[in-house]
């Protein structure tokens, strides 16, 4: 059994379901498997002569894939109390987080850069019997309406200036005494995102984590809510 993914980009994913295990809990999530499986398929259907596939096609495969880092985050996520809390992940992909927070009670809004995943997370949810919103975001320069109690982001340090813009981001969405849940491969330029965070106020408590380092990140002062302006849009959710 397949389900086949059909993207505005052009292409056709061909996705089987896959079993997965968080804290005792079964799911079943929709992939490619592995990341070699979903670059083959979009070598073989890429047009060079279409600019946004060309432009697309060095990022794209990554979100049609598990990634160890998130199966870290969302066994975290399930040993939380997250019934109420208003919940963003950014970078969502899959949205295994997402999904674990959305069943423990948690008002979700996945995100990702990716049109895709608007179909491809509907049909985790739907599978897995879970009700959350999705939306196109990308981090680096837009921002969701609102702010959250909760933010999942996992491995989207992937390169050296995220360091820098996540912290901006993170202040601009969390809710006073808000946290947020960043889960890294230990990529080279952590450090620097730990550092920075410290510069614009959070505070940051870091655990290793089936080979992933898991920050969380809170406020350093509940009482003030830093203002930072940008020049991107706001994304509105999508059930």
């Amino acid at each position: 059994m397949s389900f086949d993914l059909v993207s505005p980009l052009g292409w056709t994913w061909t996705l089987l379901p896959h079993e997965e295990c968080v804290a005792g809990t079964p799911w079943t999530l929709w992939s490619a498997g592995t990341h070699e499986e979903a670059t083959r398929q979009q070598l073989a259907q890429l047009d060079l002569a279409r600019p946004d596939q060309r432009e697309a096609f060095a990022k794209s495969a990554m979100f049609v894939v598990l990634w160890p880092v998130a199966r870290a985050l969302a066994g975290t996520v399930a040993g939380m109390d997250v019934r109420g809390l208003r919940v963003l992940e950014v970078g969502c992909g899959l949205a295994l987080p997402s999904l674990v927070a959305a069943r423990g009670g948690a008002r979700v809004l996945a995100t990702d850069h990716h049109p895709d995943v608007l179909a491809l997370v509907g049909r985790n949810a739907a599978t897995n019997g879970v009700r959350l919103d999705v939306g196109v975001l990308d981090w680096t320069s837009d921002r969701p309406a609102g702010r959250f109690d909760l933010v999942l982001a996992s491995d989207v340090l992937f390169a050296a200036d995220c360091a820098q813009t996540l912290p901006a981001f993170l202040l601009d969405v969390l809710e006073p005494g808000g946290r947020a849940l960043v889960a890294d491969p230990c990529r080279p330029w952590h450090d620097a995102f730990e550092a920075r965070c410290r510069e614009v106020g959070l505070t940051v408590v870091t655990e290793l984590v089936d080979d992933a380092l898991i920050s969380t990140l809170t406020l350093a002062d509940p009482a003030v809510v830093p203002t930072i302006p940008f020049d991107g849009q706001h994304v509105l959710a999508r059930e």
